[in-house]
């Protein structure tokens, strides 16, 4: 099995990777592979039916 964290905040090293790094540890201790992928900085879409646009709000 691997299990795939996601990091979703801009700051690639801050406090989210090392929390996610400590729960890596603790899975790959338990014969868990693990995989940490950074989103990055870059914006993710809105909502495709177009409620952000409605709502005036960026998502």
């Amino acid at each position: 099995m691997k299990v795939l964290l996601v990091n979703g905040s801009p700051h690639k090293t801050g406090c989210t990777n090392r929390a996610l790094e400590e729960v890596a540890k603790t899975l790959n201790a338990d014969g868990i592979d693990t995989e940490i992928y950074w989103l990055g900085a870059k914006p993710i879409g809105g909502c495709s039916f177009g409620s952000s646009r409605r709502f005036n709000r960026r998502f």
